[in-house]
């Protein structure tokens, strides 16, 4: 999942709170159904859309390898993460890189 935006690094601690903690306990209901969850954040949020979709590569990359199993990631993100998730998901394709997911893909 990728962060969204606003300015300066982001903070995962508090993006995993309030979304363990908010209205909904998202991240309780992902993993409950067999999910791991894996959150995204960037040096800077207002960095252009193209270098925090490198951090998402990176991710993705990263999960594929030290998956067990064979099973499709599913990849998105929040407010902007979701662009953010799709541009990464679209350079990977570009790149001839075989991204191995179900959802979330352009």
């Amino acid at each position: 999942m990728a962060d969204g935006f606003s300015v300066g690094p982001s903070d995962l601690s508090l993006t995993w709170e309030l979304l363990e903690h908010g209205p909904f306990p998202l991240l309780s209901e992902i993993r409950r159904r067999g999910r791991d969850v894996v959150l995204v954040g960037y040096h800077e949020h207002s960095a252009s859309i193209l270098q925090n979709a490198e951090a998402v590569m990176a991710a993705i990359i990263e999960a594929i390898g030290r998956r067990v199993g064979d099973h499709p990631l599913t990849v998105g993100g929040f407010s902007m993460g979701g662009p953010v998730a799709r541009c990464a998901l679209a350079e990977l394709e570009t790149d001839g890189v075989e991204r191995q997911t179900h959802l979330g893909s352009p």
